[in-house]
């Protein structure tokens, strides 16, 4: 299995994971219409780690503290999006200031994915 994630600098291709049939409805919130976070992406404070399937998007709380939204479409969910997951936070704590990674798992897949990199729960 091949899995390469790498940095958006655009949300073009996030865009179109979060607006895919089968993930929009767990990442829209109260929203309605196509989802569009160009100018999140564009203030710097946010980071997209994406492949082909999807990944994470990284939101800077604080200095060093970062939140992370992952999305998957079908294809990506399972071993690819624990791959991918791995990659991304990886790359996180190698080219950002990073020291501490939080997440929320609203969902039993997301809990499964956070159990799979070994995430503590509080």
């Amino acid at each position: 299995m091949q899995v390469s994630i790498e940095r958006h600098t655009d949300a073009k291709h996030l865009n179109a994971i979060l607006n895919h049939p089968d993930v929009y409805p767990f990442v829209r919130g109260p929203l309605e219409g196509k989802l569009d976070l160009s100018p999140q992406v564009d203030s710097g404070f946010v980071v997209p780690l994406l492949g082909e399937h999807g990944g994470q998007v990284y939101q800077m709380l604080q200095p060093g503290i970062w939140e992370a939204h992952s999305q998957f479409t079908p294809k990506g969910r399972g071993e690819w999006a624990l791959e991918a997951t791995r990659k991304s936070l990886h790359w996180m704590f190698t080219h950002s200031d990073a020291i501490e990674i939080l997440t929320r798992c609203p969902t039993l897949p997301s809990k499964a994915l956070a159990k799979g990199i070994f995430g503590t729960f509080e």
